[in-house]
C-alpha cells in the first residue's frame, strides 16, 4: 500500500516537473525534438513507476535481517533440544463460536478505502476489455486492403476516422472509406498510422489505458495520457513533414480533412493512435490542431537533441531523490522509538538487574536483558538491560529488534489448535531432516532431524520440518492474519509503549510460510513477544501492555480460547520438564516456556565467540506457575562464551529465568505449587 501511494506520488511529481520544463522551453524559445520529447515524457512515467519498487532493493539496515539465517539451538546433552515456540491467534471460527467471541469486527478508513479502488479498478478495467471486444470485431470485419505477415492495411465502413491499433498479434491500419476517393489523403493516411507503428505508440496505447485502470483517481494520469498522445501526434507530423517526397501543404491539408471529419463524429476506441487523435474538450481539440498546423508549416530547423535529453536526465535524478527521501522517511517511522519513560516495580526491577548481572558475568557475555510482566494485567513490571562493550541509556532493551526464531513456532501451532487442525496427539513426518517448500530445501537444527513426532514433541524437540508441516496446515492466508492479530507491527501493541519501538511484520512471497513458522527474516520488539505469550499464560487474551500505578488492564482482544490456551500451557510445560529448557525446571514451582537461539548481525562487530553457523543469541520466554500464571519473564543472554557451539535459549537463558521467576514469586508472595 505504501509502495501504491509513492508511485502515486511520483506520477504527480514527474508531470508537474516535465510540464514546467515544457513551459520553460517555450518562454525560451529552445527547440528539441517532438520524438525526444516523446522519449523523455515515457521514461520518466515508467520510471516513476519503477522508482519506488526499485527503492525497496536498496540494502538498509531495516531489510538487511532478511538474510538473516535463524540458528536453531543444538543439542548439548541429551536432555537439551530445541523447543519450537507456537503461534496463536483467531482466525475463521465455526458458526457455534462466532456468538462467543468478544471481538467486534470493524473496517477502518483503510479497508474502506482499498475496498473502493478495487471496484472502480474492476469498472475501468470491464470498459477497457469491453472496448477490446468492440475494436477487435470492427477490426475482423472490415476488408483487406494490403497486408503481410504482420502488417494489415484493412478498409471499413463502420469508421470515419482513420487509426491504428496493435492487436491479436498484428499491427494494424484501418481507413474509412471516404479516404479512397483521395489518394494522396491515402497515402498520407498510411504513412502516419505506419509511423505510429515505427514509434511504438500503438503499444504505449495500451499500456496508457491499463495505467489509467490502475491509478484512475489520480488526475495527473489523465495529464500524462494527453501529453503523450499530443507529443506522439507532433513527432509523426514532425517525421513525416521531414521527409522530401511529402508536401507540408498537401500533409496539412489532408489532416484539416480528417480533423474536420473526426469533429463531427468523435468516437474514438481506446487502445488505438490516430492522425486525428480526438479529445472530450473540443476547444482544446481545435487548439492542438492549430498547434500541429503552425509546427508543419513553419521553417524546418535544425532542433537540439540535448536539451531534451539533459532535462529528462535532471528530472529523473529529482526524481529518484524524491523517491528516496520518501523511503528513508517511510523507514524513519519504522525505526522510531516511542516517546515517554518506562516505570516499572523498584524491587522487582532490582531483582531482575541482580539476577542479569551475575548471569553475564558467569555466562561471559556481552549483553543481555531481562523483562518482567504480569500477564494477567499486562503490566511490565521491570525491564533490565546491559550491555558491557556499547553502554547504552535507559531500557533500551525495548527497542532492541530481534528475530522471533524458535519463538514464534509456539504461536503457530497455537493457531492450528485454535482452528481444530491439529491436536497435541497427531503425529507428523519429519523427512528425516530435510524438505523442499516451493524449491528451497529447509534443514532440521539436529543432525538427521526426526523420523515423526507429535505435535507436542515437535514443540518440544522444535523441529523445523515438522513445525513447517503444522503451518502448512494453518495456511498462508491465516499465517498473516496471525501476524496482525497477535499484535505484531505497525498497530500492535508496541506502538505506545514508552521506548520501544514496533516489530517488521514478515514480508510476503514465495517462502512467507516457512519465514513465519520459524521466525526468520522479521523481527519483532520484546513487547510484542511478551503480549504474544501472555495471552497463552492469561487464558487467551491479548493485554494491552501498560505500566506505572495509574494506567488500568485493558484487554485488546481475545486471539485464544481458554480451552486452546490451556493446551498450548501444558505443551509449553512439556518443553521445560522433557524438551530443550530442563535448566528452567523450578523446586518451588512449576514452569512452562519456549526457548530460541538466533544470530544478532549487529553484535558481530563486537566480540563474537561462534562461528559463521552459530548462534549469538539465547533467549527464554516463560511463566509460572503453569496452571495459574502470576509472572512472566523474557530472558535475552547475547554474545555467551562459555560454549564454543555458540548460544543456547536452554542453556544460556532458561537458568536466569529460573532464578528470576523464583525470586519474584517470593517477593510477590506466590505459594510454591511444588511440594
Amino acid at each position: 500500500m505504501i509502495t501504491f501511494i509513492q508511485i502515486n506520488f511520483l506520477i504527480v511529481i514527474t508531470y508537474v516537473l516535465f510540464f514546467g520544463f515544457q513551459k520553460c522551453s517555450a518562454i525560451l524559445n529552445f527547440k528539441s525534438s517532438a520524438i525526444s520529447k516523446l522519449r523523455v515524457a515515457q521514461a520518466l512515467l515508467i520510471l516513476s513507476l519503477l522508482t519506488p519498487l526499485m527503492m525497496k532493493l536498496i540494502p538498509s539496515e531495516r531489510h538487511s535481517y532478511a538474510n538473516y539465517i535463524q540458528i536453531e539451538e543444538e543439542r548439548i546433552d541429551t536432555n537439551l533440544k530445541t523447543i519450537e515456540a507456537k503461534a496463536h491467534y483467531v482466525v475463521n471460527q465455526t458458526a457455534t463460536k462466532i456468538s462467543e467471541i468478544n471481538n467486534v469486527t470493524h473496517f477502518d478508513l483503510g479497508s474502506i478505502l482499498l475496498v473502493a479502488w478495487i471496484f472502480g479498478f474492476f469498472l475501468f478495467l470491464s470498459k477497457l476489455c469491453i472496448n477490446y471486444f468492440k475494436l477487435k470485431k470492427v477490426f475482423l470485419g472490415s476488408v483487406s486492403l494490403k497486408k503481410n505477415s504482420k502488417i494489415k492495411i484493412n478498409i471499413s465502413d463502420k469508421i470515419v476516422i482513420p487509426f491504428s491499433a496493435r492487436l491479436l498479434n498484428s499491427f494494424w491500419v484501418v481507413l474509412p472509406v471516404s479516404v479512397l476517393n483521395n489518394r494522396t489523403d491515402k497515402n498520407l493516411v498510411i504513412k502516419h498510422e505506419f509511423q505510429h507503428h515505427r514509434q511504438g505508440d500503438t503499444t504505449w496505447a495500451w499500456l496508457i489505458e491499463i495505467l489509467t485502470c490502475l491509478f484512475y483517481l489520480n488526475p495527473a494520469i489523465y495529464f500524462w495520457k494527453n501529453i503523450i498522445i499530443e507529443l506522439q501526434e507532433f513527432s509523426c507530423d514532425e517525421a513525416l513533414t521531414g521527409q522530401k517526397v511529402v508536401s507540408s501543404r498537401d500533409y496539412g491539408s489532408c489532416l484539416l480533412r480528417v480533423a474536420e471529419t473526426a469533429l463531427l463524429n468523435r468516437r474514438m476506441y481506446a487502445g488505438t493512435t490516430s492522425m486525428a487523435v480526438v479529445f472530450k474538450n473540443s476547444k482544446y481539440f481545435k487548439t492542438f490542431l492549430l498547434r500541429r498546423i503552425e509546427m508543419i508549416m513553419e521553417e524546418k530547423k535544425s532542433k537540439q537533441k540535448w536539451i531534451s535529453i539533459y532535462t529528462g536526465l535532471l528530472i529523473t535524478a529529482m526524481m529518484i531523490t524524491v523517491a528516496y527521501g520518501v523511503e528513508k522517511l517511510s523507514m524513519a517511522q519504522s525505526k522510531k522509538i516511542n516517546a515517554g519513560k518506562f516505570i516499572g516495580d523498584t524491587e522487582v526491577q532490582k531483582i531482575a538487574d541482580d539476577v542479569l548481572t551475575r548471569a553475564l558475568k558467569d555466562t561471559k557475555s556481552v549483553a543481555g536483558f531481562i523483562i518482567v510482566a504480569d500477564p494477567t494485567t499486562g503490566k511490565i513490571l521491570a525491564v533490565s538491560n546491559i550491555d558491557k562493550k556499547n553502554p547504552k541509556k535507559d531500557h533500551w532493551s525495548l527497542a532492541e529488534l530481534i528475530e522471533p526464531a524458535s519463538f514464534a513456532k509456539t504461536l503457530v501451532i497455537a493457531q492450528a489448535i485454535e482452528n481444530n487442525l491439529t491436536n497435541p496427539s497427531d503425529t507428523y513426518a519429519c523427512e528425516n531432516g530435510f524438505y523442499k517448500y516451493n524449491d528451497l530445501t529447509y534443514h532440521d537444527w539436529k543432525k538427521g532431524g526426526w523420523k515423526n513426532l507429535t505435535t507436542t514433541q515437535t514443540l518440544a524437540n522444535s523441529s523445523d520440518i515438522c513445525s513447517i508441516k503444522i503451518g502448512e496446515k494453518v495456511g498462508e492466508k491465516n499465517l498473516e492474519m496471525m501476524v496482525e492479530n497477535f499484535g505484531f507491527g505497525q498497530n500492535g501493541v508496541a506502538k505506545d509503549f514508552p521506548e520501544a519501538k514496533i516489530g517488521d511484520v514478515p514480508e510476503l512471497g514465495k517462502q512467507f510460510l516457512p519465514r513465519v513458522t520459524l521466525g526468520r527474516a522479521y523481527r519483532l520488539s520484546p513487547i510484542e513477544i511478551m503480549q504474544a505469550y501472555g495471552a497463552i499464560a492469561n487464558g487467551g487474551n491479548l493485554m494491552k501492555p501498560i505500566y506505572g500505578d495509574v494506567q488500568k488492564p485493558e484487554v485488546l482482544r481475545r486471539i485464544l480460547s481458554e480451552e486452546s490456551a490451556k493446551t498450548m500451557r501444558n505443551m509449553l510445560q512439556e518443553v521445560v520438564l522433557a524438551g530443550t529448557a530442563t535448566k528452567a525446571i523450578s523446586k518451588r514451582y512449576s514452569t512452562a516456556g519456549k526457548t530460541a537461539s538466533a544470530r544478532l548481525d549487529v553484535y558481530r562487530k563486537t566480540d563474537w565467540y561462534g562461528g559463521d553457523h552459530h548462534a549469538n543469541f539465547a533467549g527464554f520466554v516463560g511463566f509460572a506457575p503453569v496452571t495459574s500464571p502470576k509472572i512472566q519473564v523474557l530472558v535475552g543472554i547475547i554474545n555467551p562464551n562459555t560454549e564454543k557451539s555458540g548460544a543456547h535459549g536452554g542453556w544460556h537463558a532458561a537458568p536466569v529465568f529460573r532464578e528470576v521467576t523464583e525470586n519474584v514469586l517470593a517477593y510477590l508472595k506466590v505459594a510454591p505449587d511444588k511440594i
